[in-house]
C-alpha cells in the first residue's frame, strides 16, 4: 500500500511520485483517480527512463563526431560548417541541462525506482534555479537564433554569392560573437526573475514577476524558440523557390557544356552543384527542427491562457507532463541529425566513414596487443 501522506505532506511543485500517483490510485479504487494522466504519466515514465538514456548518449557522442568533423577537417570547405559546428555545441547543452540534469533525475529515475531515487535541480536553492534557467534558456535561445544566422548566410550565398565568395571565417566567428551576446540579453531577464515561489503551497522555480509579458517572452524567444524557427521557415519558402530556378539553370548550362570542352565552366557548374546541395540539407535540417519543436511551442503558449489557480491539479499536472515529454522530440531531431548530414554532404560521408575505420584498427590494434600481452 502506497503512504498517502509521503505524497500530500510533500512541499515541492513536483514530487518524486508525479508519473506514479494516478496508476497507484486507480490500482487501489480511488474515484478521482484519473486514467488519462495515468496513461500519459506511463508513456513519459517509460520514454524517461528506459529509452532516454540510449538516445541522450548517442546524442553527446554522435553530436561530439559533428563537431570534431566539422572544426578539425571541414571548417575551410565552407562557411556554414563553423555554424553547423555551434549548432552542435547548443543541441549538447540541451541535452545535458534539459535531459540529463532535469528532465531525467526528476522523472525517469524515480519511475524506474518507484520514487526512492530522484534530484529535483531546480529547487535545491535559489542560485541553482537562477544558473540552471540562464543555462537552458542560452543553450535554447542561441539554438533558434543560430537558424536565423544559417538562413542569413544562405540568403547571401544564393542572392549574393560573389559577396560570399570574400566573406572570410573571421566575420562568421564575429557574427556568431554577435549572436552570443544577443542571446545573453534576451535569457538576462528570464534568470535575474526566476527564483523560488510557493504556487499551491508548493516550491517551484518560476518567475517572482509572473507577468503575461515574461511568459510570452519565454515560450516565444526561448525553450523551442517558436518565433525564431517561424522566420527562417518563412524565408526558406523563398529559398525554395530559387534553388529550383537555380537547378534548372544549371541543367541547362549542363546540356550547353555537353558538347564544349570549358574546363571553367565545368567548374563553376560543380561548384555550384555543391552549394545547391548544402541548401537543400539546411532546409531539410531547419525544417525537421521547426516540425519537431512545434508541439513543445503549442503546449506551453496553451498553458500561458490558462489560469493554474483555478483549474484541477490533474489538468495542470497533464500540461505540464506533456509539455516535459514534447522536449524528447526535440532530443531525437538532434540525435540524428548526423545521419542527415552524412547522407547529404558528400565529404562529410567520406571523413566519417575514414574516423569509423581508423578507431575500428585502434580497437583491433589494442586487442591483438593485449592479447600477445596475456600469452607471453
Amino acid at each position: 500500500m502506497f503512504n498517502m501522506n509521503l505524497y500530500t505532506n510533500w512541499t515541492e511543485f513536483t514530487s518524486p511520485w508525479d508519473l506514479l500517483i494516478d496508476c497507484i490510485l486507480l490500482n487501489e479504487g480511488y474515484s478521482n483517480a484519473s486514467n488519462t494522466v495515468c496513461i500519459v504519466s506511463t508513456v513519459f515514465g517509460v520514454l524517461m527512463g528506459y529509452i532516454f538514456p540510449f538516445i541522450g548518449l548517442f546524442n553527446i557522442i554522435s553530436n561530439c563526431m559533428i563537431i570534431i568533423i566539422f572544426f578539425n577537417s571541414m571548417i575551410n570547405y565552407n562557411k556554414q560548417f563553423i555554424l553547423l559546428g555551434i549548432l552542435s555545441i547548443t543541441d549538447i547543452g540541451i541535452i545535458l541541462f534539459v535531459g540529463w540534469l532535469r528532465l531525467f533525475p526528476t522523472f525517469g529515475l524515480p519511475y524506474m525506482t518507484s520514487g526512492t531515487i530522484y534530484y529535483f535541480i531546480l529547487t535545491r536553492s535559489s542560485l541553482s534555479c537562477k544558473l540552471f534557467t540562464f543555462f537552458q534558456g542560452f543553450f535554447c535561445t542561441l539554438r533558434g537564433n543560430l537558424f536565423i544566422l544559417l538562413a542569413i548566410d544562405r540568403f547571401i550565398l544564393i542572392y549574393k554569392p560573389l559577396i560570399y565568395n570574400k566573406l572570410s571565417n573571421q566575420y562568421n566567428w564575429l557574427l556568431i560573437l554577435i549572436i552570443i551576446i544577443i542571446t545573453i540579453i534576451i535569457v538576462l531577464p528570464l534568470t535575474i526573475l526566476a527564483d523560488l515561489i510557493e504556487i499551491r503551497q508548493l516550491t517551484v522555480c518560476w518567475f517572482l514577476d509572473n507577468t503575461n509579458y515574461l511568459l510570452i517572452h519565454q515560450a516565444l524567444l526561448s525553450n523551442t524558440c517558436p518565433i525564431q524557427l517561424s522566420l527562417v521557415t518563412l524565408v526558406d519558402l523563398f529559398f525554395l523557390i530559387k534553388v529550383i530556378k537555380w537547378t534548372r539553370n544549371l541543367q541547362r548550362v549542363g546540356h550547353s557544356t555537353s558538347s564544349s570542352t570549358s574546363t571553367s565552366t565545368s567548374s563553376t557548374t560543380t561548384t555550384n552543384k555543391v552549394n545547391i546541395s548544402l541548401i537543400v540539407t539546411m532546409l531539410i535540417l531547419q525544417i525537421v527542427a521547426f516540425l519537431f519543436s512545434l508541439p513543445n511551442s503549442i503546449v506551453y503558449l496553451i498553458s500561458l491562457t490558462i489560469d493554474f489557480q483555478l483549474i484541477s491539479s490533474d489538468i495542470v499536472r497533464l500540461l505540464v507532463i506533456t509539455s516535459n515529454m514534447s522536449w524528447n522530440l526535440i532530443f531525437f531531431q538532434s540525435s540524428f541529425n548526423i545521419f542527415i548530414y552524412y547522407y547529404r554532404i558528400r565529404k562529410f560521408n567520406q571523413l566519417l566513414k575514414q574516423w569509423i575505420i581508423y578507431c575500428q584498427c585502434n580497437r583491433q590494434k589494442s586487442i591483438q596487443q593485449n592479447t600477445s600481452i596475456t600469452n607471453r
